[in-house]
């Protein structure tokens, strides 16, 4: 069998969060962005401003706005429409964190969104990957009208954690929690599946000597 065919019966990642395979590296590594409790709080914060605000300036100049008749009237409320579109998907775009997890022969090196430089752990060592209640999350506790838990920004995250022989590191907190049970799973599938990848590079490699 071919190195190609080889390669091409090995499992492809897909989906979110973006994983890349480069079997020349030798390294398998997750990067993409995500959404953090505390900056979906701000941009859900700024949204609401803006809407109020937007109120507020239609009924101080409703009268200039609406003097044309019914049309103008329709019209400022289609462009208002379109501003919040826009306004939202801006605070969106601007308001997302990035973190990268590179898994190599011998490291998992993680880049969080506040970091300048790579955490680097040797992966041989012990390491758990497990998710954590945001610490926040204690300040949102609150109730629906049946008794059912509401769930807020930080309630409804989740921080992955990795638990190392040497360190603990907070990787990035995720909302909502689904996203961040996604993040978690593919973690644990790489890390699962970087061994067995080894052993095929290295048969591989075996083979072209």
């Amino acid at each position: 069998m071919m190195c190609g065919d080889i390669l091409a019966q090995l499992p492809k990642f897909e989906g979110w969060p973006r994983t890349i395979t480069r079997y020349k590296r030798e390294t398998i590594t997750i990067d993409d962005a995500y959404e953090d409790p505390t900056t979906v709080k701000l941009r859900n914060l700024i949204f609401t401003i803006s809407i109020f605000g937007g109120l507020f300036l239609f009924f101080i100049y409703r009268d200039f706005l609406t003097g044309g008749g019914i049309q103008n009237h329709y019209i400022y409320w289609g462009l208002v429409g379109v501003f919040y579109v826009f306004i939202y998907f801006i605070l969106r775009s601007l308001f997302i964190k990035r973190v990268q997890i590179v898994f190599s022969r011998n490291e998992i090196s993680v880049k969080r969104a506040k970091d300048k430089a790579w955490h680097s752990y040797n992966r041989s060592l012990p390491h758990k990957i497990r998710m954590e209640e945001h610490k926040k999350a204690y300040f949102e506790l609150r109730q629906n009208k049946d008794g059912t838990p509401r769930l807020e920004e930080y309630t409804n995250s989740r921080i992955i954690v990795m638990h190392h022989i040497s360190r603990r590191l907070e990787v990035a907190a995720i909302y909502p929690v689904e996203r961040a049970e996604e993040f978690a799973e593919r973690i644990l599938g790489v890390d699962t599946y970087m061994d067995t990848f080894i052993e095929v590079i290295d048969a591989i490699n075996d083979r072209d000597e």
